[in-house]
This record gives structure tokens, sequence and C-alpha cells, in this order.
């Protein structure tokens, strides 16, 4: 039979006698007509499964013309690759069945004869078989309110492979495979569009299918009055803040329940019928002003409004002031002079005193430009409850702060201010990390008499 098929399948090509003889007598016919005969190795791949589509074959051996031709139940279309390599595709239409099909090479045209190799099969097998149903344990959500968004479902069950699809009714949907155990599934709007049920079942791939389970779709709710806002929390922020936890409190509130600020939905939690939870993102309150805060249920009812006030932030005030002392040295001994500093800050901002301090004093009338006296500079020693303290050679720092008032205290030793005026106004400037504040002050000479 085989032999009858792929005569009438060559005809122009051999006469029936020939056809007839392929089978175990191609060498004798290859030796015959003088031609060299083609030998088949290996096919790529040798095998597909029951109703595949449209598969592509790769055929190995030797001795492949240019004008070489496959017979597979029919001549098939070839793509020459070399004297060693075709490819040929095989339909989905012979792939339709299990059973095993006889592969030719041939040498030759419609005018000439050509060797014929020896036959490979091909070999169709049948579906894998599934040796149980799956079955569906439960659904989640299992309820959805007619008229919502496309729902993302998860379906718990048995025997899940991956390529099972989850169908709502008739239709099957964007379904995921996560385990043997759960699937997930987009239910499409339009399929929740109406109250009632939806019957929601799975069918593997070789079209076993599970039983079915219900996903309700409720009306939705009817609203008998508005909401009504009573009041916020908070009530004012302040501008630059970062994201707000906001509390509306009020009547009439249901799940789904939107609070918004101006025209912006926010990030709702419903809580009760009298209390949501909203986020309002720092974006809306940068500058300040009024934002109108209101509630919207899913049917479209709006509450009135109420203000939240978005102050402007506080203002950042410093003020500082200096007490300077001079202590002249012996007159016969050089670099025994000191000098005493006392820098007050008095600020709302927040000062670091760990990090490094320096004094310098300028004599601003005589020498505007000029500096009297620079610390350079000075690391933080010891740090203690409200007090920290800073030294380097000849010079003892410390400073103080409480409820917004910094006091830096310099005392610096073995100095030669004899050349200086020390009798006129003095700029001081006190430098802690990035922060500098300045004052003047006329500083006071102490005598070793008085001292």
């Amino acid at each position: 039979m085989e032999s009858m098929r792929f005569a009438q399948s060559l005809k122009g090509l051999f006469t029936l006698a020939v056809a007839v003889s392929l089978v175990g007598q191609s060498a004798a016919f290859a030796a015959t007509t003088g031609t060299t005969q083609p030998t088949i190795s290996q096919l790529t791949p040798k095998a597909a499964v029951a109703g595949s589509p449209d598969t592509p074959v790769t055929i190995v051996g030797t001795n492949f013309a240019t004008s070489a031709r496959v017979y597979v139940n029919g001549i098939r279309t070839v793509t020459f690759v070399s004297s060693s390599q075709l490819k040929i595709t095989l339909p989905a239409s012979l792939l339709a069945q299990p059973g095993a099909d006889k592969v030719y090479v041939l040498n030759g045209d419609t005018t000439a004869k050509g060797a014929v190799s020896e036959p490979a099969t091909f070999t169709v097998t049948p579906k894998a078989t599934t040796t149980s149903a799956p079955t569906i344990k439960g659904i989640s959500p299992r309820t959805v309110v007619a008229g919502s968004p496309d729902v993302k479902l998860m379906v718990v069950g048995t025997g899940f492979v991956d390529g099972a699809k989850v169908y709502a009714a008739d239709t099957a949907l964007a379904t995921s495979f996560q385990n043997a155990t759960t699937l997930g599934a987009l239910v499409p709007a339009v399929i929740v569009a109406k109250a009632g049920e939806i019957k929601i079942g799975v069918v593997l791939p070789d079209g076993t299918k599970s039983g079915l389970i219900g996903l309700l779709v409720t009306p939705k709710p009817t609203t008998t009055s508005a909401p009504t806002v009573k009041g916020i929390s908070p009530r004012t922020v302040v501008a630059g803040s970062p994201d707000v936890k906001l509390i509306v409190v009020g009547t009439g509130f249901v799940d789904g329940a939107k609070v918004y600020a101006g025209d912006t939905a926010l990030a709702t939690s419903f809580q009760n019928a009298a209390t949501l939870g909203a986020l309002v993102p720092a974006v809306l309150v940068a500058k300040a002003g009024e934002i109108k805060i209101g509630v919207v249920l899913p049917d479209g009812t709006k509450s009135g409004l109420i203000g939240l006030l978005v102050t402007p932030p506080a203002t950042k005030t410093t003020t500082s002031e200096v007490q300077v002392y001079y202590v002249p040295g012996s007159a016969t001994a050089p670099a025994t002079d000191a000098l005493y500093v006392r820098f007050t800050v008095l600020t709302t901002a927040s000062i670091d005193l760990t990090k490094q301090v320096a004094v310098s004093v300028a004599d601003r009338v005589s020498n505007p430009l000029g500096s009297i006296y620079d610390s350079g500079l000075i690391a933080l020693l010891t740090p203690t409850p409200n007090m920290y303290v800073y030294h380097a050679t000849d010079i003892d720092m410390s400073a103080t702060s409480s409820a917004g008032k910094y006091v830096v205290l310099l005392n610096a030793r073995n100095l030669d201010l004899s050349g200086d005026k020390l009798t006129d106004a003095v700029q001081v400037t006190l430098t802690i990390g990035d922060a500098k504040f300045k004052a003047s002050a006329t500083p006071v000479v102490v005598t070793k008499s008085t001292k």
C-alpha cells in the first residue's frame, strides 16, 4: 500500500513498476540507473505528539542533490541546505492521528530518474493521558459587585498543570500557572457587568475538565442617602510635610467609597460606616492653602466638603550675641596673653554640636579684613549630657544647649596679642559644622590686678 501511494505521487517521475520495487530495492535501482543513491541517517525530530501543529523536520544523510525531493505520504516542499542536510515541514493534517510514516529522499527531477534512499520512519505518538481530573476547592474573591473592573481571580485546587485554562462559563480566561494547586486568572469587567452567578472551571491541555464553582456577582448597593463628612484628622498640616495619613469621620460610608482631595482620588481604606482612612500624597501638601476633602460612594453619590488647611512652614529665626575678654600677659614674657569668648546663639533651628567648632576674632575698625585670632576647627573631645567639650593645644572650648539656646565658651592661652588693637569693636565668627554665626562686641580688657 505504501509503494502504491508513493507511485501515485511520483506520476511523471517514475513508472509504477519502479515504485513497486522501491521498498528493499533502492540500491539495485541506483545501480541500474547509474546515479548516486542518497542515504538518511537521522531525522530531527523523529516523532511528534498527535494533534501537533505544522512541524519542521531536519533530514541528515549523504548524497543529497540540489534537486532532491522528499516523500512523506506525498511529496513535500524541500529546503536544500547541503548535500548532507535537507529541511521539510510536516503539516498538522499529517500529524492528526497516531501512526508511522515512511520518509524517502529522491535525487532527480521530472525529466530524469534519480536514486531513492532507503526509508526512515517518522512516528506520531498518542497524546498523553491524564490519570485524574483537576479539582477546584475554592476561589478568591468568591463575590464581586456588578459593574466592577477586571477581577484578579485566584483558583485553588489539585491536579493543575502548566497550560491549564480557567474558564468563566464558556469563556477562556487569561490564566497564569503558579503550581499544581494554584492558578491565577483575570475575569474581564464585561463578564461581571450584571448580577448573577458565573460558573468557574479548569480545563487541562488534554481537555480534561474540573467540576465547577460559582463566582457570585452581587447587585450594586443602593444608597438611601448621601454620605456626610463630620470631621477629619489632622485638620491642619504644614506645607512641605511628607505623605499625610488622614482619618475621615462621618456617616453613610460603604466599602469601596473613595476619599478625594480636590479632584484627586486618594488611596482609601474602609474601616466602618462612620470611618475611612486615606493617604494624602506629599505633592498635594507641598504649598500652603486649603484642600477640599470629600467622599464619593461607588455609585457616584458625593458628600459635602471639608477643608484641610495647609499652613506655611514656621520661619526659622536666629539671634547671636558675644562677649570678649582680653587678658594681657607679662610685659617681659612674650606670648602670655589670653582671650576669653562667650558666644550665645538663640535659634529655632537645630544645631549639631557634635560637629567641629571654630572661633575667629577680627578687628572690624582698624583692619576690617584682618584677623586677630582664629582657633581653627576643633573636634569634639567628650560629649556629656547637655555639655560638649573640645580641646586643642592651649585651647579649651565647651558648648551647652537648652531650649533653643546654644552657648559656646572659648579659653585660648599663650597668645601674643600685643600688636592688635583690642579696644575697638571686633567681629566674632562662630563656626559649627557648616553653620556660621556672627556677632560684634567691644572687648573687655582684664588686667592681672583685676583678674
